[in-house]
C-alpha cells in the first residue's frame, strides 16, 4: 500500500511532480514491505542497471513479530509498523533508505492498517480481530505516546482507517459478514472522535469495504470491496458524510467464493485507480484497472495477470509505476503505467510470502 494520508501540503507538493523515474541525480524509489507470515521487513530498491529497471533487496530486518501494517510520517522520517499481537515498532529511514530500530511498544490493539491525520500529530490504527479503532498522540519527536481516544462498534474486521483532506472526518470500513462503514467526526486538536451523521453508512449486500483512497484535489473517497471484487465510489459532503455515487464491478468477474478483492490506490493526477482480485484456489490472480471520470465514477480498464495472491499495492510518487506483492508467490514486481492507465510488467524479486503491506518512498524534486 502507499504511503498513507500525508499532510496535505505535502500530498500536493507529490501531486504536482512530474520528472522521470531514473532522472539524473534523483533518489531512488524505496518500497518498505512488512510480512505477516515471515515476521520482518524488506527494503527494496527500484533503480536501473545495465540499461533496465531492476528490483533490488537492499535490506531484511527480523520483527519476530506477524506485521500486518506500515506507514511512513514524512516530517520525522519514521516508518511505523503494527503486528496482529499488538506490538507496535517505530523505525528511522535513513538517508541511504536503509532503516534502523527506534522503539518498540504495546498497543492496545493489533492493526491491520495504520495512517497518519493530516497534520501529522496522531497515529490511528484499526484492528481486525478486535474491530477497535485507537487514536495516539504523537510527540514532538514523532513517537507514539498517549492513546486519546478507542472506538469499538462491537464488530470484528475493521480493515482500515482514513482522514479526510480537511481533517475533520475518519471513515473506517468493516469486511465479510460485518459488510459495514461507519464515519467519524474528528477533531485535530484533541485527536477525539464523535460519532457522523449517521455513524453507519447504509450499504448493499457482500460488499465487505476493505481499504480506502483519496482523490488527491477532489471530494471523492473510493474503497476497494473485497466481497463484491470491485470499487465503491462516494462523494465526501461539506461535513464529511458519505453519498455514494457507484458500486463498480471488477470487469466482468462475478463474486464467487475463493476470490477476494485486497487494496487500493490512486495515482498522483487522479486519473486512474487500481484494485488486485486475489485466486485463492481459483486461477485468477490480476490487479483491475479504472479510469476516474470528472464526476468521480469509474469506467473499467480491464485486468493485468500477476503472480499468485496480489495483496498490497503500491504508487511511485510521479504515478508511472504501480508495485504489487504477491503473497504466495513471494514475489514483488514493479509495473509501467503507460498514459491510458494500462500496466506492463518491468521488473520483479522475492521477497518472501504474506507480505501484506508496502509503502513507496522516493524522490519528489522536479
Amino acid at each position: 500500500m502507499m504511503t498513507r494520508l500525508l499532510p496535505l501540503s505535502l500530498t500536493l507538493t507529490l501531486f504536482a511532480t512530474t520528472s522521470p523515474l531514473f532522472a539524473k541525480d534523483a533518489i531512488p524509489l524505496m518500497i518498505y514491505g512488512v510480512s505477516i507470515g515471515e515476521e520482518k521487513a524488506v527494503v527494496v530498491k527500484f533503480h536501473e542497471k545495465d540499461g533496465k529497471p531492476i528490483l533490488e533487496v537492499v535490506q531484511s530486518e527480523p520483527l519476530g513479530a506477524p506485521a500486518g501494517s506500515i506507514t511512513h510520517h514524512p516530517d520525522h522520517n519514521l516508518l511505523y509498523i503494527g503486528a496482529k499481537d499488538g506490538r507496535g515498532f517505530v523505525y528511522a529511514v535513513n538517508d541511504d533508505g536503509k532503516i534502523e530500530k527506534v522503539r518498540e511498544m504495546p498497543f492496545k490493539s493489533g492493526y491491520c492498517f495504520l495512517s497518519l491525520d493530516r497534520s501529522g500529530r496522531y497515529l490511528l490504527g484499526s484492528s481486525y480481530e478486535s474491530g477497535n479503532l485507537d487514536v495516539y498522540r504523537l510527540d514532538a519527536e514523532g513517537l507514539p505516546e498517549k492513546l486519546v481516544d478507542s472506538r469499538n462498534e462491537k464488530k470484528t474486521m475493521a480493515h482500515s482507517v482514513g482522514v479526510s483532506s480537511d481533517n475533520r472526518s475518519v471513515y473506517v470500513p468493516y469486511v465479510k459478514e460485518e459488510n459495514a462503514l461507519y464515519q467519524y467526526r474528528f477533531d485535530p486538536e484533541t485527536g477525539k472522535l464523535s460519532p457522523g451523521a449517521p455513524a453507519n453508512i447504509e450499504i448493499p449486500d457482500a460488499v465487505g469495504p476493505r481499504h480506502l483512497a483519496f482523490h488527491p484535489t477532489k471530494p471523492y473517497v473510493y474503497f476497494s470491496n473485497e466481497q463484491q471484487l470491485g470499487v465503491s465510489a462516494y462523494k465526501i459532503g461539506p461535513r464529511g458524510g458519505l453519498q455514494q455515487l457507484q458500486i463498480c464491478a471488477a470487469l466482468e468477474t462475478p463474486p464467487a467464493e475463493g476470490l477476494a478483492a485486497s487494496d487500493i490506490v490512486i495515482t498522483p493526477d487522479g486519473r486512474f485507480l487500481y484494485v488486485p482480485v486475489r485466486g485463492f484456489g481459483k486461477p485468477l490472480n490480476a490487479v483491475f484497472g479504472y479510469a476516474i471520470g470528472e464526476g468521480g465514477r469509474l469506467k473499467s480498464l480491464g485486468m493485468t495477470a500477476t503472480d499468485s495472491i496480489p495483496w498490497a499495492l503500491g504508487m511511485s510518487p510521479h504515478g508511472d509505476h504501480l508495485f504489487v506483492t504477491s503473497s504466495k508467490q513471494g514475489s514483488l514486481a514493479a509495473y509501467a503505467i503507460d498514459n491510458k492507465g494500462g500496466l506492463k510488467k518491468e521488473a520483479s524479486v522475492k521477497i518472501g510470502e504474506r507480505f501484506w503491506d508496502i509503502l513507496v518512498l522516493g524522490d519528489t524534486s522536479e
